[in-house]
């Protein structure tokens, strides 16, 4: 990257910058005009293992399947830090996005973005008990030394799994796949960016809990 590209030129042009600029602290939006190197120099940041951390963001995916054999506890630790605890400052940011985006006549049709934050606000109601009843019911009762029948309801979390699911297919389309139109501003683009991200992190953790952790749990007390 170049030093004298700005913060928003950046994110528009490589997405994956967003998720890792946010993670050091960056207010993408109130810092779209500032220089990277300006920024850089004012937090702190590595240029080189930043840009590092960019291109891997771009050029790899996470392995999960390498979860299929780390213990339990280690698992559970993973999905509550990489996934539960991020999840209420995201979404919010998201909304608050959503909703600057809804002021500005012209960018978006008001239909849309008022669907979006409906289906944002369902999420957020849904997941945030489901969260809590996963950290202080599920996951206890997965590492601990228990008979399967013991486990048996949380099978219907799968039905919650879907259902979350099915809010972000909503906001897929209304986004039409994240693609931003070629007129979009860094508002429009960095929400449509992050609420990609969203489901991507939401994917992934319901892979991890439906696919790794659940079954292996009620495996091993067969």
């Amino acid at each position: 990257m170049s030093p004298d590209e700005t913060i928003g030129t950046l994110v528009c042009a490589r997405p994956r910058a967003l998720r890792i600029l946010l993670g050091r602290g960056i207010d993408v939006l109130a810092e779209a005009e500032t220089p990277v190197a300006e920024s850089w120099a004012r937090t702190g940041l590595d240029a080189d293992a930043l840009e590092r951390e960019i291109s891997d963001a771009e050029h790899t995916r996470p392995d999960l399947d390498r979860w299929e054999h780390a213990p339990l506890a280690e698992l559970v630790d993973h999905i509550v830090t990489r996934y539960h605890r991020p999840f209420a400052t995201d979404l919010a940011r998201l909304m608050a996005w959503a909703r600057l985006l809804a002021q500005a006549p012209g960018r978006i049709e008001p239909a849309r973005i008022a669907v979006i934050l409906e289906a944002l606000e369902c999420l957020r109601v849904e997941l945030s008990p489901h969260l809590v009843l996963e950290e202080f019911d599920l996951f206890p009762r997965l590492l601990a030394p228990m008979e399967a029948a013991a486990l048996a309801p949380v099978r219907g979390l799968f039905e919650a799994h879907d259902a979350h699911l099915d809010l972000l297919r909503v906001v897929r389309s209304q986004t039409e796949g994240y693609r931003a139109p070629p007129e979009a501003d860094l508002v429009c683009r960095v929400l449509w960016q992050g609420l990609c991200d969203l489901e991507i992190d939401l994917m992934e953790h319901i892979y991890l809990e439906n696919t790794i952790l659940i079954p292996r749990g009620l495996t091993v007390r067969r």
